[in-house]
């Protein structure tokens, strides 16, 4: 094993909000091929870490913790960096 832990930016818990928020080249797609990875990592004995910045709201943040619980990852709140 060359990997011990990674953290992933889920930033949304649903397609259509990731895209508005992350913007990826990928479009929607981009939501199920991050999640996809975070299943490989957990099913390969990867620690793995999803995280969300806080500013996507209070039920936005839980709604996130409930899918990384779902696919049994650990959560973590970033807090927004403002300057």
């Amino acid at each position: 094993k060359y990997i011990d832990s990674v953290s992933i930016s889920l930033n949304a818990s649903y397609p259509e909000l990731y895209q508005e928020i992350c913007r990826s080249t990928y479009g929607e797609d981009a939501f199920d091929a991050m999640i996809e990875f975070a299943k490989g990592c957990i099913e390969n004995g990867i620690d793995t870490t999803l995280s969300v910045v806080d500013f996507i709201g209070e039920e936005e943040i839980e709604n996130c913790r409930a899918l990384a619980e779902q696919l049994g990852a650990k959560y973590r709140v970033r807090e927004t960096i403002r300057e």
